[in-house]
């Protein structure tokens, strides 16, 4: 007897996590789906227009509708190798699955000021410590803000100048190295949080002025009041996030991979593992978005059209 469509939406869940791959949201799609399917239509393969009619069933943006059916897309796939009767399902019949907000790109004075300013008038040392240190290591390693806030002091390598990143966006785990400079500061704020709470238990590392882990929606909200204060992008349609801290050092960093000559292929594959990206193409998103990256790149084409047409190739 086949398995009903929840059931194969199981097996399938539990092979990518046994593959190792981190999967939150597109799970619970899955499941909705064979829910959803096992209900109007239990015994039938997975076709285009049983997946159509699930993925703009509910009210919502079309891009939040194409999201759910990218996660069926691979599913498909999966079940097609047992069930010769699935389609496998076009890419983009529902548009793009997401739009990319224009990033804003950080200066180092602008980073210095969000580092600097008070988020906080009452003086709560613990609270604008945290903020400046956090802010510090995002720009400094182009962390994402959750790996940031659920770091572990366990997770600090302090002799070998590394952080363990467990259970980022799509991997269970990568090791960031340091610059001594970031050892420097995160050492100073251990000190600070050892002293102020020298009894906790907590292990996360970056802590609330009860000595708990920091919610995001906290750090969100002191990152409102800092951009506030400091006028930093001020009349631009997207006031600047605190993603645009990784945007900036991936930019950066491949702004002086060029400037340096480096193989621009070798240096997006380091970044590309350095910043837990599961596949390179990723990556390669963050070439196109600076002007002077356009312009180096723009730059190096030329130079290989002249050079090409010199030797009669073009």
């Amino acid at each position: 007897m086949k398995q009903s469509m929840l059931e194969n939406a199981k097996t399938y869940i539990k092979h990518k996590r046994n593959l190792g791959y981190v999967f939150g949201t597109d799970a619970w799609m899955l499941r909705s789906f064979g829910q959803y399917a096992d209900t109007i239509a239990r015994g039938r393969p997975l076709t285009v227009k049983l997946a159509l009619r699930w993925a703009t069933l509910p009210n919502g943006k079309k891009c939040y509708h194409a999201k759910r059916l990218d996660a069926l897309r691979p599913f498909a796939k999966f079940l097609i190798v047992s069930d010769s009767r699935t389609e496998l399902i076009p890419t983009r019949i529902l548009g793009p699955s997401f739009s990319r907000t224009t990033p804003y790109i950080f200066s180092k004075e602008e980073i210095l000021q969000l580092m600097t300013v008070k988020a906080y008038t009452r003086t709560i040392l613990i609270n604008n410590f945290t903020f400046t240190t956090v802010i510090g290591l995002l720009a400094s390693t182009g962390l994402r803000v959750g790996e940031a806030l659920s770091l572990h002091r366990k997770n600090i390598d302090w002799e070998q100048k590394t952080i363990i990143v467990k259970w980022s966006k799509r991997l269970p785990m990568r090791l960031v190295p340091l610059d001594q400079t970031v050892i420097d500061a995160l050492h100073q704020y251990d000190q600070c949080r050892s002293c102020l709470f020298p009894n906790t238990t907590e292990e996360t590392f970056f802590l609330s002025p009860e000595g708990k882990a920091n919610p995001y929606q906290n750090f969100q909200y002191a990152w409102q009041c800092l951009i506030g204060k400091t006028g930093i992008g001020k009349g631009r349609k997207h006031p600047p996030r605190m993603y645009d801290l990784r945007h900036t050092f991936a930019c950066n960093y491949l702004l002086q991979s060029y400037k340096n000559n480096v193989n621009i292929d070798a240096a997006t594959h380091t970044l590309s593992v350095y910043l837990g990206h599961a596949t390179v193409r990723e990556t390669y998103w963050y070439l196109s978005d600076v002007p002077e990256l356009m312009e180096i790149c723009s730059g190096r084409f030329e130079n290989f059209v002249i050079a090409r047409r010199k030797k009669g190739d073009l």
